[in-house]
Parts: C-alpha cells; structure tokens; sequence
C-alpha cells in the first residue's frame, strides 16, 4: 500500500457489514447475507481489495463525541462557510459566485502560459494610464494579446466588454438581430444569467439596424452566435410544427410530466394504426443555417505557424469555462488571463449524529479552526522500529536493492519489532491488543504480540511525574534504558509516563516462486492486522462538561433510572493495519 515502511493505517467501521444491517432498513434476506459475510471477515483481511475503501492513516481520520466513534471522509458531511479569492482574500456573496462562474469578480488573474499571478503595471501615465496585466514570472503580459485597460481597478468588468482577440465590444455589436424573429437577443453575460426562451414584447430593446450595427467583416462572439442560432432554430421548430397538427406547438414544452406528452405517449399505444400511418407520411426537414445573421461562421482555414507559438494540453485546459477563457485556442496569442479560481473554508459534520466535527475561523486571513475533533487527539499514536539487538546485529538498514526506503525480512526466521503506543488523553487507557496468530491472505505470516494487554498513562505535565515520590512510582520501569528491556510474554517491554512499548514477533513465510515468475502487486510485503481496543473514563474537569451531559440525559429519560444516564465511560474499538517490510525471496 505505501512504499516507505513501516507505516500504520486504521480501518473506519463504517465499513463494518454488520453495523450497516443494524442501522438500514432493508430485507431481511439481505441483512443475514451480511451476517454471513460478517462471519467470513471476522479477521480483517488488508489484502482484500474492498479493504483498500476503508483504509486511510490516522491523521486523515476525525472523532465525533457524541457517537463516540471514529469517522473517515465518507462518513461526514461537508457545508461551505465562505467563498473568498486567495490572491486578495475578499469575501464574495454565494449569488455573486455563482453568476461570475466561481472566479474572482475583482483584480486577480493568473497568466495563461505558467499560471503564475499577475499584478497591473501603467505603460504610460501611472495615473492616466493605459493599464496592462503583467506577470513577473516568465514576463508575459496583455500587450501580446493586444489587451488594455482604462482603468487599474475593475478589471474583471473590462474583460467581459472585450470580444475574443482583444477588441472592445461596443453596445450595438453585442446585440444580433434576427431577421425571423424581429426581436433582439442580447447575449449572455455570465454562466447562469441566461435570456428567456420566449422574450415578452417588454424585453423588446430598440437597436440601430443591422446593417450598421454589425459589420460584416467582424467575427461573431461566441455569446451572440449562440444566441442568433437559438432564434433561428427555434423559428425552424415553429414552421416545422405548423405543418404536423400531433406536434407540439413548441419543443421547449416537451415536458415528460406535462399533460401533451403523456397525451401522446398513450395515443402511441392505444391508436397503433394512427402512429403507424403518421411515421408514413413525409416529415418537414428544417434546414440548417446560411446567414451571419441565423448564426453561421464558415470555418477559417488554418495558416502554418511555428511549432513554438503553439498552445499546450495544460495551458488549453486552464482556459475553461468556455464564456471566461478560450479553450479551443491553438496559438499562444489567442489565449487569455484566466480570473483567479474562488476557494471555500468548509465545515464537518457528523453523518450520523450532525454533531460539528471541524469549523474553521470565520475571519478569511485567518487558517486557525474553531473546532476541530481529529482522532489522533483521542487514539494512541503508533510507531514501529526494529528491536535493537547486542553487539550491532538485526535487520539491515532500511535500503532496498534499487535504492528506495525498504525493510527486508529474512524469510523464516524469527524478526522482533518495538511497538510503541503514545497516549494522548488525560486520562489513563486500558489497551487490548488483538491479532490473529497466523495473517489471512495467500502467504501466512505468524506473529506474536508478548504483551496484548497493558494500561498507559495519561498524557499530564511532565513535571507531575517528577514530583511524585511514592512508592508505586518507583517501581515503574520508565528510568529503564530500551536496549535493557525485557523480551518475556506478558511483560512490557518499556513504559515511560504516557506511553507504552510492546515486542512483536514476526516469522514471515517463505515465498517460492519459478524462475521468470513476477510477483503480484506488494505480494511480499508483510502487513500486520491488530484490534485495537481502548477503555477509558472521562473525569469531570472540563468545566463540568459531564455534568451538563447527565443532565440533558435525565431529560431525555425523563426520570428514568439515573445508571442509564452518561457515567464518563468510554469504549473505542477498530482495526488496525501494520505494515513492516518486504519478505526477502
């Protein structure tokens, strides 16, 4: 699973077979086939693929105390707090957001060769201007794409009155009359904001005629030509519908749910000689566009360029949306500053319980969180390191034959770890190691944990140890150096104030392949699956968190018997996977 050993992973129960019978409502022919596929998978098995679903490492893990139980990316829910730019760190509204197609509306753009940002520089006048984009990286900027700008702020709001290729769209050239519909349609001018399907006569603005309004030599953006198509195609549909009376006078009311098109699905199957005789007859084949004004652009042959003044796949990417950039760009020229893309600061939610897991700071400049419930604040944390052994013996440094950070075991023969778990709470845990005595999966690895229970220490200032002077104290093996600990069965190897360390004895089995035989995927690698079972009992010195929790029990029993309510206890149980190193073969 990762290529730098050891590494430690923890299961998340959601994927538990069992749970999920429990708390969904279906069959039950369907909750006892996830009984029995509960009782094939009593030992966790990392070699399975679903396992690879339900992995993740502690630190990407959260801890929800309401449930009491730990929770991955799939069993939270996420809500968006604030929609800010990360290059001016302003705030914008969601509405705003939404119709500027998630971008910056202000003064921020990234250049279209590198990405980089890029600041506004005067070529003139720093006051008067003009204005251009530059960007300080690889020194490009708007003058090679023939882009000015009157004015240093605003500039979002420049570059949407500009047409593709530079020049400035004037009033008039934005809006296409259509000689069918006798109505303008003025293009869209974000994402969403699109024009009606069926512009009343209210909408109706008055423009100079075509003839001078728009030139015949201009191009056509690609906002007016889909407009000027619309127009067209829709005139098209009328005249066709005109001539077919089980035609709906419009297409755009071909609603699934609307009373017409139910009308007519039945008749289809109720009248099947009336359907018949009607796929007979000739039907109107609307014709295609031939004008500028319906919307036609002959395509413009390409003339041969250098291949150096040629876009790249990245570069050609980073220009979507379409309406913003331009993403069927094939010359470095034609590409255009992209507005710097919007970020969002989200908070977490318990899936189950709704409880607030992480929610960061309101105050945009600000990274710190408000809350934040991560699992390794409630679980031990775990390192694996090789037993030192006397005289400079063991394992071989972590080096593998082509240079990259493995562990390589002897095959069949006893290898010892030092496990170590750190305890994070203030409060002491009971810990409960179990693993299977034989690894599932096609090559049986035997281990053997010599402690599996123990309890550590809680996580108090170090001066408290330093000033305890009785006697239970001194008999703790924490002043014990680790190549002097004890490697017996039920001994803990080493203990110091808020950890514990174990041994784990390891005999990998020996692989045996042909002569030309690959190995599968990480066949060799030697992973470990251990439960892990912690105890422990919340103590009511935080502002007496407990006591308000008793109480809102007790309402929720309402006077019921007072054992049900919250007592501090805790139980955390969940797999976990130990990955130590590649078998030797």
């Amino acid at each position: 699973m990762a290529s730098l050993f050891p590494y430690t992973f923890i299961s998340c129960p959601c994927s538990d077979a069992s749970r999920r019978a429990l708390t969904s409502k279906r069959l039950s022919r369907e909750v006892e086939l996830d009984q029995q596929i509960q009782q094939d998978e009593e030992t966790f098995d990392p070699r399975q693929p679903r396992s690879s679903f339900s992995l993740f490492p502690p630190e990407n893990l959260l801890y929800c105390e309401e449930c009491h139980d730990i929770k991955c990316p799939r069993c939270v829910t996420e809500e968006i707090n604030a929609v800010y730019c990360p290059d001016c760190l302003f705030e914008s509204p969601k509405v705003m957001v939404r119709g500027e197609g998630n971008r910056c509306p202000r003064n921020c753009y990234h250049c279209p060769i590198c990405t980089s940002q890029m600041i506004t520089t005067s070529v003139g006048d720093p006051k008067e201007g003009p204005f251009i984009l530059n960007c300080n990286y690889c020194m490009w900027n708007t003058l090679d794409v023939g882009l000015k700008f009157d004015k240093p702020t605003g500039i979002r709001t420049q570059m949407d009155e500009l047409a593709n290729g530079g020049g400035a769209k004037s009033r008039s050239s934005s809006i296409i009359k259509s000689s069918y519909s006798g109505q303008d349609q003025p293009p869209r001018t974000s994402s969403l904001a699109l024009p009606p399907f069926s512009p009343s006569d209210d909408q109706t603005e008055t423009s100079e005629p075509s003839d001078k309004a728009v030139p015949r030599t201009a191009p056509m953006d690609a906002a007016s030509r889909f407009n000027a198509l619309k127009t067209f195609y829709k005139e098209q549909i009328t005249e066709s519908s005109a001539t077919d009376a089980d035609f709906p006078a419009s297409t755009f009311d071909m609603a699934y749910s609307s009373p017409s098109s139910l009308q007519r699905i039945m008749n289809i199957y109720t009248n099947p000689s009336s359907s018949l005789k009607r796929s007979r007859q000739k039907l109107t084949i609307m014709r295609e566009a031939r004008t500028r004004d319906e919307g036609f652009q002959a395509a413009q042959p390409s003339e041969p360029f250098d291949y150096d003044e040629a876009t790249t796949s990245s570069q050609r990417a980073f220009q979507y949306p379409s309406f913003i950039g331009n993403p069927d760009a094939v010359k470095a020229r034609d590409l255009k500053p992209m507005p710097t893309l919007m970020r969002t600061k989200r908070s977490k939610r318990c899936a189950a319980c709704k409880h607030i897991l992480t929610r960061p700071e309101l105050k945009i400049s600000s990274a710190r969180y408000r809350i934040k419930l991560i699992a390794l604040n409630y679980i031990p944390y775990v390192t694996v390191k090789p037993l030192p052994v006397p005289g400079g013996g063991g394992l071989p440094p972590p080096s593998g034959p082509d240079g990259s950070a493995d562990v390589l075991l002897p095959a069949a023969k006893p290898v010892q770890f030092i496990m170590t778990l750190r305890n994070p709470l203030f409060e002491d845990v009971s810990v409960s190691l179990g693993t299977p005595s034989v690894t599932p999966g096609k090559h049986g690895h035997r281990v053997t944990i010599l402690c599996p229970q123990f309890q550590i220490g809680k996580n108090s200032d170090a001066w408290d140890d330093a000033l305890k002077t009785t006697n239970s104290n001194s008999n703790l093996p924490s002043t014990r150096a680790t190549e002097g600990g004890d490697q017996i069965a039920g001994k803990l190897y080493d203990q110091g104030r808020n950890w514990v360390s174990v041994v784990l004895e390891i005999v990998p089995a020996s692989i045996f392949r042909k002569q030309g035989d690959v190995l599968d995927e990480d066949e060799d690698v030697v992973e470990i699956p251990i439960r892990v079972r912690l105890e422990w009992t919340v103590t009511d010195e935080d502002g007496g968190i407990l006591e308000r929790r008793r109480k809102k029990d007790g309402k929720l029993l309402e006077g019921g018997d007072a054992d049900d309510a919250d007592d501090g206890k805790r139980e955390l149980s969940y797999w976990m996977v130990l990955g130590i190193g590649r078998v030797d073969c």
